[in-house]
Parts: C-alpha cells; sequence; structure tokens
C-alpha cells in the first residue's frame, strides 16, 4: 500500500484496519432513479435561489407543500438518489460563494 505497516498508518488515521483493505465495487445496475427526481430538484432550486440561508427542513417543508398546493404527491427526503444530492450540493455551493459579505 505505502510502504509502511497497515496498523500504523491506520492508528495514525484513527481509522480502522478493514478499511484500509476495503476495495468498493460499483453497482451493478446502478442507483435506482425516480421518475420525479428532476422535478423535485428543479422546485428545491428554486427555493434555494429565493432563501438561500435555508437548511435541510426548511427547504424540503417548502417544496412540499408547493407540491401538496399543486396536486403532487409529497416528497421524502430520505430518498434522494445520489444525482439528486450531487446536485444539491453544488447548488448550494455556487449560491453560497454568489451571496454578498
Amino acid at each position: 500500500m505505502t510502504g509502511h505497516p497497515t496498523t500504523a498508518v491506520c492508528r495514525a488515521l484513527h481509522v480502522a484496519r478493514s478499511t484500509a483493505y476495503l476495495r468498493p465495487q460499483p453497482r451493478a445496475g446502478g442507483f435506482y432513479r425516480r421518475s420525479t427526481d428532476r422535478e423535485v430538484l428543479l422546485d428545491i432550486m428554486s427555493v434555494v435561489r429565493e432563501r438561500a440561508s435555508y437548511g435541510v427542513r426548511r427547504v424540503h417543508a417548502l417544496v412540499n407543500r408547493s407540491r401538496r398546493a399543486h396536486g403532487a404527491t409529497p416528497y421524502n427526503r430520505k430518498w434522494a438518489s445520489p444525482d439528486l444530492v450531487d446536485g444539491l450540493v453544488t447548488l448550494h455551493e455556487a449560491v453560497v460563494r454568489t451571496q454578498p459579505g
């Protein structure tokens, strides 16, 4: 690995030795994608643009309130697909960079 004993490296990094040997395998079928992910992402983006300082819970509440008002089903934030999460992180970084102050 690094030419140093695995035990010493793991102890210095405060991680388990099993982590050093872990070789993650990619998913065969990829992640499950919901047909509404894109739609929810656009709803979240519109809320974040207006209220960049809001956290996950408040944004989730506003998006679901809006979805219920338009007759759509509420979205469970715990079921977010990896693409949706990556998109949100990128969006949040962009919004934070453009905020004055």
